[in-house]
């Protein structure tokens, strides 16, 4: 499953393993980054705070 984000400025990241990954043609275009889970147990703190600056960046 992929977690689709909406983070201004946000880019892929080119690390290798790293966790933001491009998201072309995901959420008619308003998706910019997204993360891959496997399970929930790649819910970490990361991804909770990407989750957290999404919802900041939405209100």
């Amino acid at each position: 499953m992929d977690l689709g984000l909406r983070l201004a400025g946000a880019q892929p990241d080119a690390r290798p393993g790293g966790r933001l990954l491009a998201a072309p043609g995901l959420g008619n275009d308003v998706i910019t980054v997204r993360v891959a889970l496997q399970s929930v147990e790649d819910i970490d703190e990361e991804v909770q705070q990407l989750l957290q600056r999404a919802r900041a960046e939405s209100l």
